[in-house]
């Protein structure tokens, strides 16, 4: 027997797990339906046994006392007929005793009872929302179970009734015995390093910045910092220190919302 999960509390309902609950749910529906035919055939032919039995019974003593009555040696007839009613009257009894047809029926009658009572569990777990439901797991392990262990303590089906019902109902037999198995190759992805920030560049969309102008009007400066854009957009993943190559005013304003605008106004009276 294979292990049993230990993170059965986290499977949650799917198609899948719907569609094998489904199909046991319509095998006990078509148990349920032979069953109850058995037990309806079984009890047939017990009243029709009994019928006879009571009646061949009281009708062999009757013609045997009316021929009694009569001379016996002028007509025959009468012994005779006695003898064959009360032969046919024995094997009634026999079949009745041996037959064990009350006992078969309400047997069957019990089994349907049983195949109903797992019906109609299956059928109002699957009517609630998926949220309401209980585990996953554990529902469809006691399903399961419950089906097989009713399957194995049913009387057998004969295949007179199992044709009917493919007959009547113009359908197969019981998943149990043309059922195919289905594989589910759906899984769930976990998200792996959710620490970690990837950041996605594309070289196609670096886009050269503008050169700033020295407001020093040095060209030493100047050069400066356009060899700094240039080393910047050849080799995006270099790191820089925070004491390396800083940008002018211009470059902070442009990239700070107006900051360091602010602050030079705040402090020194710039504007």
């Amino acid at each position: 027997m294979p292990d049993t999960p230990n993170h059965t509390e986290n499977i949650l309902w799917n198609d899948n797990i719907e569609k094998v609950v489904k199909n046991i749910g319509n095998d006990c529906k078509a148990f349920k339906i032979m069953h109850i035919n058995v037990a309806m055939q079984n009890t047939k032919y017990y009243n029709i046994f009994m019928l006879l039995g009571i009646v061949l019974g009281p009708l062999s003593g009757t013609i045997g006392a009316i021929g009694s009555a009569l001379d016996e040696k002028a007509d025959p007839t009468f012994p005779i007929i006695a003898a064959i009613v009360a032969f046919m009257s024995g094997m009634i009894i026999a079949i009745i005793k041996f037959g064990k047809h009350d006992e078969v029926s309400i047997l069957n009658k019990s089994t349907a009872a049983k195949y109903i009572s797992l019906e109609t569990n299956i059928r109002r777990q699957l009517s609630l929302y998926r949220n309401n439901r209980l585990n996953s797991y554990k529902y469809l392990e006691w399903v399961t179970t419950s089906y097989e262990k009713l399957f194995e303590s049913a009387p057998l089906i004969s295949t007179s009734i199992q044709n009917e019902y493919v007959k009547n109902y113009n359908t197969s037999l019981p998943g149990m015995i043309n059922a195919e198995i289905e594989i589910n190759n759906t899984s769930i992805h976990e998200v792996v390093n959710t620490e970690e920030i990837v950041i996605n560049i594309d070289d196609n969309s670096i886009k050269k910045l503008p050169e700033p102008e020295d407001v020093r009007g040095g060209d030493a400066g100047g050069d400066a910092r356009g060899d700094a854009i240039g080393d910047k957009k050849e080799k995006k993943n270099k790191k820089c220190k925070n004491s390396e190559k800083i940008g002018t005013t211009t470059d902070f304003n442009q990239f700070a919302d107006g900051e360091m605008k602010y602050q030079m106004g705040r402090m020194f009276g710039f504007k």
